[in-house]
């Protein structure tokens, strides 16, 4: 599927996505909602910026906690994963930046298109929420597992 014949998701327009190529024309400009009350949106000095996947199976996500980000000789835009919130239902996902996701763009929310957008920036919030606790439960398993095998209490042969 071509990316550009992606219909971007309502109330999104194309005129929302934020192109690096336009930073020059638009530093100045005051894009910032400083009575915007959750910090996550403030990491640009103010301005709220987030991201959206066009994805095969959930169709369109929110990239809410990244999972792994890898530096080094690793660093490629395809090893990116983080959990999402998919727009349409609601659904918790894990997504990467492989072949699955079609279409991937930039939001920056100018004050004129706040009200617009901002059940975007809701199901954002919600989807953060989820996901911490997605991570909570899973790091939480996983030590628990590790203290019981070097307790001995359900490690194999291995633990002897």
């Amino acid at each position: 599927m071509n990316e550009s014949k992606i219909k971007l998701p309502a109330p999104v327009l194309e005129s929302d996505i934020y192109d690096i190529r336009d930073w020059d024309k638009n530093q100045g400009v005051k894009y910032a909602i400083e009575d915007y009350k959750n910090p996550v949106y403030t990491q640009y000095g103010g301005t709220i910026e987030f991201e959206l996947w066009y994805t095969e199976r959930f169709g369109w996500v929110i990239p809410t906690l990244t999972i792994r980000n890898n530096t080094g000789r690793a660093a490629r835009a395809e090893t990116r994963r983080s959990y999402a919130i998919a727009i349409k239902d609601g659904a918790m996902c894990s997504a990467g930046m492989g072949p699955h996701v079609k279409r991937h763009v930039t939001i920056r929310v100018k004050q004129e298109r706040f009200e617009a957008l901002k059940p975007l920036l809701d199901i954002m919030i919600k989807g953060g929420e989820k996901a911490g606790d997605i991570r909570d439960r899973r790091s939480t398993r996983i030590a628990q597992g590790r203290a019981r095998r070097s307790n001995f209490l359900g490690g194999g042969d291995w633990d002897r």
